[in-house]
């Protein structure tokens, strides 16, 4: 399995600036302000292939502490259909697949 996993050390920006594969499952947990969410997912959306998984920590419905809401807005926002099929938030993450 160790040769599946490479770590690339920097913000999600910095490594998705170089990044030119398509990916099959893009996981965000980071940067929980609402700033560092939508950044990190505009960063990767594109990379995301069509029948791909989101998954989204942190984005389940409750109350967030001031400015750590920002994956649940990104859900709110922009994880929908038609973009976005099969939606389930399970515990805290939402799991999502690609549609366009």
């Amino acid at each position: 399995m160790a040769n599946w996993i490479v770590a690339h050390e920097g913000t999600a920006e910095e490594i998705s600036a170089d990044w030119t594969e398509p990916i099959d499952l893009l996981f965000l947990d980071g940067d929980q302000s609402p700033d560092g969410a939508r950044s990190s997912f505009d960063a990767w959306y594109p990379f995301l292939k069509i029948g791909g998984v989101l998954a989204v920590h942190n984005s389940s419905n409750r109350q967030y502490s001031p400015l750590h809401d920002g994956y649940r807005r990104v859900v709110v926002e922009s994880v929908t259909k038609p973009g976005f099929d099969k939606i389930r938030c399970v515990g805290t993450t939402t799991f999502a697949i690609k549609r366009s």
